[in-house]
């Protein structure tokens, strides 16, 4: 035992360098992919879950906190790994996995540990799991030892009845375990596919699929080669028979395998696609119809599905055309049949690529019915009103003609390609070999090679029919990814500080990045100065709109200069289309200017992370760009802060709501605060949703809100009481609003 806490003690890294034991077990662990974050030797300052945050985004990782429930602290030790745990004492553990006998069970392994000495040790899991609850355990010990030695318990007995106890005494009870690592959903696929262990299982798959496709060649090998020789023995019955068997354990294993390897490669791609959706600017969103939306997340699901069946089917063809090719070259034609099937593969090639083409047709007019589609659905009032009902449909029309065109010509090239690939292939076998017994003579050829030469042809004929069913999933897995393309890329984006690795400006210099974020209290909240920004796509779109790199023809912002300092309150007054909104969704980090230069706190907007900037630098976008989500009306109100929410948020909340005037409407509601709005729940009004989108932002205590006309909705009386709370509750306010 004090061998094992001495080697324990040795381990331990002390809190106030948590961020240098993170990147030595990121390198350790091969996790990172990013550059690593610019940041200053030695101790940590502030707050750990801010520093190991900027950390993780460096290398592409996310960091994340974690509590676990007394009983769940020995499972939590042998499965999650990478990992940093809170040890008593003001102590971190950097675990990066476990030993074999680990994954067993608690008491039969060991968890390796990283210690700050670069060496790598192991640890019993259960000394580790005893340091992490002692504290918990050390307010119930006397009581639970003197009802033990009341009623006499000793040796075994007493410990596993003291467990017991504890167990029940702290079941409710979570700990703060520490942060668990894990690459982030922008990783390269190499890193997301091999630790959410899709490689693994496909290894597995494969091994499996190798061994059936083997163990049936060597039985047809077997009894094939004797029924053409004529000597057939009970010997060569007896290993045909004990093949077949071989090959129903791995037909069973081979089915496991696909079924965690389908659960796992959709947990990887599902995540990738969410988070590169969060990652799309807001340019990008916008040039997209709800109907496009709608059709990639169609898609989403066909790079999932299909692509699982397709590449399944594939890899059993690949092994079948590999075992076919191996048996003709040793039949009796020979290479020249070997040849020939790479020949027909080549032309199934061209056939494939000319699908794909049909298919990216076909898929492009889907798309275009489904957003048009969409878009008559939400406008259908409108058009009732103001369009003549018998040109309806003369669009339509003409856009149905052309997807049934498409779709007649994918028709016709798959019907080709189904067609030709495996019967025509047959038929080119069957004239060779025929070809073959010609020029030996019929009869006088060896009759194993030619049996080798039919079997494969028969190899290859199957290998081609399960291509054939294949290339359908592979074809419409690849046209899903290529409409896909723009939210994979935008999850591989690496985040702004850490693409830029210039250090920050010498005016911030005297605040460290962990104490404050990367930005000096003492310089103005935002600084500003010939602040330009022109929409993406158009003449001047992009940095340097202009022929001289300057301001472009058709730029929405101009040389705009503007300081907030802490305290300030500001109104931004203008005529439509003068750049009012524009200029607050720069300021709160929604979108990036395209010249001139936007500092917060001495810090360029270049330089800070947009996650960072927008916990700052809040903005209520006006009300067509708000949204109220399906969920409860507490989650509505405070998303930003984290959820489940405290029992101290929920009485924030319903404080704000009470004076933003929404405590009539929240009696109203039969759940309260519990009460289902948006789309799928209760209707909010014009104005309650306005002010449901001012509370949203007063809850989430940032530095600086920028409000784009969110009073527009409101009349007087109720104006100047929201105008009253946003006043008392915001450090520094911008109010953007007509004149």
């Amino acid at each position: 035992m004090a061998d094992q806490d001495a080697a324990l003690t040795a381990l331990l890294w002390p809190a106030s360098r948590a961020g240098d034991a993170a990147q030595a077990l990121i390198r350790q662990s091969g996790l990172g992919w990013g550059c690593a974050p610019a940041r200053p030797d030695g101790p940590d300052r502030g707050d750990p879950d801010h520093a190991l945050m900027a950390i993780g985004a460096g290398f592409g990782v996310e960091i994340e906190p974690v509590t676990v429930a007394y009983g769940g602290v020995g499972e939590f030790l042998i499965r999650a790994a990478p990992a940093l745990l809170r040890l008593p004492g003001d102590g971190l553990l950097a675990v990066l996995g476990t030993t074999r006998g680990g994954r067993l069970g608690l008491s039969r392994g060991a968890v390796r540990c990283l210690g700050p000495d670069g060496a790598v040790a192991a640890v019993t899991a259960e000394r580790i799991r005893a340091q992490v609850v002692a504290p918990s355990e050390r307010a119930y010990a006397p009581g639970i030892a003197a009802v033990l030695d009341a009623v006499g318990l000793v040796g075994d007995r007493r410990d596993r009845a003291e467990a017991a106890l504890l167990t029940e005494q702290l079941a409710d009870q979570r700990l703060a375990a520490g942060w668990l690592l894990r690459p982030g959903p922008g990783a390269p696929w190499s890193i997301l596919l091999r630790e959410g262990g899709v490689l693994a299982g496909a290894a597995w798959l494969a091994g499996a699929a190798a061994l059936v496709q083997g163990g049936l060649t060597l039985s047809w090998l077997v009894i094939g080669g004797g029924a053409l020789s004529g000597t057939i023995e009970t010997a060569w019955l007896d290993a045909w028979s004990l093949l077949l068997l071989g090959v129903i354990p791995c037909h069973l294993l081979g089915l496991w395998a696909e079924g965690t390897l389908a659960l796992k490669l959709g947990c990887v791609v599902k995540r990738r696609l969410l988070y590169g959706m969060l990652r799309l600017e807001p340019d990008e969103i916008r040039s997209r119809g709800s109907g496009q939306f709608m059709g990639m997340a169609m898609m989403a699901d066909a790079v999932e599905t299909a692509g699982l069946a397709g590449g399944l089917l594939a890899l059993f063809a690949g092994l079948r055309l590999a075992a076919a090719l191996a048996v003709l070259a040793l039949g009796a034609g020979g290479t020249i049949t070997a040849a020939v099937l790479l020949l027909w593969l080549a032309c199934a090639a061209w056939l494939v690529h000319l699908v794909w083409r049909s298919a990216r047709d076909w898929a492009e007019s889907l798309r275009a019915l489904t957003n048009d589609l969409i878009e008559r659905i939400a406008g259908h009032r409108t058009r009732l009103a103001q369009e003549r009902m018998e040109t309806w449909h003369d669009q339509e029309d003409i856009a149905l003609e052309a997807y049934w065109r498409r779709g007649l010509g994918l028709d016709r090239i798959t019907g080709l390609f189904d067609g030709i690939l495996a019967r025509g292939w047959m038929a080119v076998a069957l004239i060779g070999v025929v070809g073959i017994v010609g020029v030996d003579g019929a009869g006088t050829g060896e009759p194993v090679a030619l049996g080798l030469c039919l079997l494969g042809v028969l190899l290859g004929y199957q290998s081609l029919l399960t291509l054939g069913q294949a290339v359908p999933s592979l074809v419409q897995m690849a046209v899903a990814r290529r409409e896909l393309r723009p939210v994979f890329e935008a999850a591989a984006r690496p985040e702004p500080a850490v693409a830029a690795q210039a250090p920050a400006p010498a005016a911030s210099a005297q605040a460290s990045p962990e104490a404050s974020g990367g930005v000096d209290p003492a310089q103005p909240l935002i600084s500003a100065g010939g602040l330009r920004y022109a929409y993406p796509g158009g003449p001047g779109g992009g940095p340097g709109g202009g022929p001289d790199g300057g301001p472009g023809a058709d730029d929405v912002l101009t040389g705009c200069d503007l300081e907030i300092r802490a305290g300030e309150r500001l109104l931004i007054e203008g005529p439509s289309g003068s750049g009012k909104s524009t200029l607050a969704a720069l300021l709160c980090g929604l979108r990036r200017p395209t010249g001139g230069y936007l500092m917060s706190g001495g810090r360029e907007r270049h330089l800070v992370a947009d996650g960072a900037w927008r916990r700052r630098l809040l903005g209520v976008p006006q009300f067509h760009e708000n949204h109220v989500f399906s969920g409860t009306f507490a989650f509505n109100l405070l998303m930003g802060r984290g959820w489940p929410p405290s029992p101290s948020d929920l009485a924030e909340a319903r404080q704000v709501c009470q004076e933003l005037g929404l405590g009539p409407l929240v009696d109203r509601m039969p759940a309260g605060f519990q009460q289902t709005v948006g789309d799928g729940g209760w209707q909010l009004s014009h104005g309650e949703r306005s002010r449901l989108y001012i509370a949203r932002a007063l809850l989430q205590r940032a530095e600086l809100v920028v409000l784009d006309e969110s009073f527009s909705a409101l009349d007087p009386e109720t104006l100047e009481r929201a105008f009253d709370c946003v006043r008392r509750r915001t450090a520094t306010l911008v109010v953007v609003a007509h004149p």
